[in-house]
């Protein structure tokens, strides 16, 4: 195991009494990066009262309002609007699929009950009935290395079954609809013949007019979005410590989450893996101090365009003394699942990385268990055609 210094940290502490934290999840299978995550990290998520995700993942309306989206407008049929050589080579990719996936199956997935003739509908049933690019979505997350990884759900999702097991109130900044309707806005007769990620010449155009489409809906439109209710909640919940957990995209590049806040008036800093974490004063403590802490707290929520947060301390240092806080005591991986290093996240994230798990595997839970929800969640930039695997005549 790295020491924890050494570790890649996605976590960032919005400064007020109580603090908030930002962290930035993968969707991929958290045994894959769990062992990965720096201990501050889990102790900001353990210390939290409140746990809010891009998606209210617990929330059977979720599953179900995901797959009203994906459907094709009037009753129509893929059939309908797809050219017929595509519909058939896209058929016959489904029914190789269906014929390999048994083997493609793990001796671990099949003991927990999870079937290939199961996990193939979970995934693909009524393919025939969604739109274009939910299908393309789908197509990409049917593959034997993606098949293997099924039933051990993703960072973000796991998260949200931690905080249901914790008793921690949890929410979302979003709704399907929000995130489902600018690619359903694509019209498909603007694809180009998508087979693999390296396109002729005169589909480049296309192809980055499509790339430039995603990146303003699903990274900068959204950003803005979720900035703002981020900040709403936080008002909501002034004496609370929140946990905002997004997919790390919305915390990279340009026009961030973390943008949005700073330029609010927020002090939003990274926070280091080996730093300790700051939990705020107790009930009693805040009250003595409130009418010297309350002020400032009120005006950085309601936003000051002037104020800018400080550049962030050097990596490693604090920028206030803060106590020693434990690691949070969540349940550890099972050590019989192998876990490797994640990969090197992009600063160029594609607008798909930044969905719930493509939404896939999130509407496989679903289909597995009924959620019960408490009363009271150096290389080039990908571009949207990375998508796409080939579809081999079989």
């Amino acid at each position: 195991m790295p020491r924890q210094r050494e570790l890649n940290s996605f976590l960032w502490t919005i400064r007020r009494d109580p603090p908030a934290y930002l962290f930035g999840t993968i969707h991929v299978p958290y045994t894959r990066v769990w062992d990965f995550i720096p201990d501050n990290s889990k102790a900001a998520f353990q210390a939290s009262a409140r746990v809010y995700f891009e998606l209210d993942l617990t929330d059977p309306y979720t599953i179900s309002a995901l797959a009203s989206c994906q459907l094709l407008p009037h009753g129509e049929n893929l059939q309908d609007v797809l050219p017929r050589e595509l519909y058939w080579r896209l058929k016959r990719h489904l029914d190789y699929v269906k014929l390999m996936m048994p083997s493609w199956m793990t001796p671990a997935q099949r003991g927990k009950g999870l079937y290939a003739d199961y996990l193939f509908n979970a995934i693909a049933g009524n393919w025939e009935r969604k739109r274009p690019v939910w299908v393309m979505l789908m197509v990409n997350s049917l593959t034997e290395t993606d098949v293997r990884s099924r039933g051990v759900p993703v960072l973000d999702l796991y998260l949200a079954q931690q905080a249901e097991k914790m008793r921690k109130s949890t929410g979302a900044v979003e709704r399907v609809e929000e995130q489902c309707h600018p690619l359903n806005g694509l019209n498909f007769s603007q694809l180009p013949s998508f087979i693999n990620t390296t396109l002729p010449p005169h589909e480049q155009v296309t192809a980055q007019e499509i790339d430039s489409y995603f990146r303003h809906e699903l990274i900068y439109k959204r950003n803005e979005r979720m900035g703002k209710r981020v900040m709403a909640l936080l008002r909501e919940n002034e004496d609370k410590i929140c946990f905002f957990a997004f997919g790390a995209g919305h915390f990279l590049g340009n026009n961030t989450v973390i943008d949005v806040l700073r330029q609010a008036g927020l002090e939003v800093e990274h926070t280091p893996a080996g730093q300790t974490i700051h939990r705020g004063k107790n009930k009693r403590e805040r009250s003595r101090g409130c009418s010297q802490a309350k002020r400032p707290v009120y005006i950085a929520l309601h936003g000051n365009p002037a104020a800018r947060s400080p550049a962030p301390p050097p990596e490693g240092t604090s920028a206030s003394p803060a106590p020693v806080t434990p690691a949070a005591a969540l349940p550890a991986v099972p050590s019989a699942t192998p876990t490797v290093p994640p990969e090197e996240e992009d600063p160029a994230l594609s607008p798909h990385l930044l969905l719930p798990d493509s939404l896939s595997q999130l509407e496989e839970f679903g289909r597995q268990k009924k959620w019960h929800k408490r009363q009271n969640k150096h290389q080039r930039p990908r571009q949207f055609n990375d998508l796409w695997v080939r579809i081999e005549d079989r």
